[in-house]
């Protein structure tokens, strides 16, 4: 697993084999046992595949449960993975694109993004979410991050009450308005967890009216976050997730 690891992030030219092979293995990091070692889907001992419990809480679980860690096969478990994609030879058609891992409330559209930006699709943090980091840590390791979990919140939205989420959330949608197209739709999928007394609708609105320029046009309940692997779903823990909304926003 390590070697594998290193190997990759020595890469210093991408290729379509070395993005596939890195997300392949992000995916079969962690994850369930299964019953039988040649069925393994996963490199990990016992452990959810939406996020990675804390190396302490892990620990203290499989000595409980006197699991250890399945003698995997790594690259039959990613051979099994990449066995269940069809075409995997055939290149994607449509037109290329780039991922930029930016801050969207500081982003100039005019040098990074494209001016006539016109559609945006987006889902962000909900309020009282703000460990995406920490719950995501053996992966960030993957990727070249420590080997510890780095509590520290980061330059993220601002959970300390609603009013500074709300006006956190406004910058976004402010910058998104700066695209010169002439019309610009947004929409948004946003919920809300048990943990906050918080209304989720409210909290979109206000967001989108402290930003100025923005009509809303729809709202549509996205049924309960136990739908689906729903954000709510993959982030939440023991209590029931709250509704979540799918909401259609166009620039005045």
């Amino acid at each position: 697993m390590c070697a594998l690891r290193e190997g990759l992030l020595k890469v210093k030219e991408e290729t379509n084999e070395s993005v596939l092979l890195r997300a392949a293995a992000l995916g079969c990091l962690h994850g369930p046992l299964t019953k039988s070692v040649q069925g393994a889907g996963y490199f990990s001992n016992q452990m959810p595949r939406t996020f990675a419990s804390k190396p302490d809480y892990s620990v203290q679980y499989w000595k409980k449960n006197n699991l250890s860690p399945p003698d995997v096969d790594i690259l039959e478990v990613l051979r099994r993975k990449l066995s269940r994609i069809e075409d995997l030879k055939t290149m994607p058609k449509g037109a290329s694109g780039h991922v930029l891992c930016a801050d969207a409330r500081k982003l100039p559209l005019r040098r990074d993004l494209q001016k006539q930006t016109s559609l945006v699709i987006t889902s962000p943090p909900y309020y009282g979410m703000r460990t995406y980091v920490q719950d995501q840590w053996l992966r960030m390791w993957f990727l070249g991050g420590p080997a510890t979990v780095d509590y520290q919140g980061g330059d993220q939205l601002d959970h300390n009450g609603q009013d500074n989420f709300i006006h956190e959330l406004a910058k976004v949608w402010k910058r998104i308005g700066q695209s010169q197209a002439e019309r610009v739709d947004l929409y948004v999928r946003f919920g809300c967890v048990p943990s906050k007394k918080s209304d989720a609708k409210k909290i979109l609105q206000s967001s989108l009216d402290q930003a100025e320029g923005w009509k809303l046009i729809s709202v549509r309940h996205a049924h309960s976050s136990h739908k689906g692997r729903r954000q709510a779903d993959q982030m939440g823990r023991d209590s029931k997730a709250d509704a979540e909304y799918d909401f259609h926003a166009v620039r005045d």
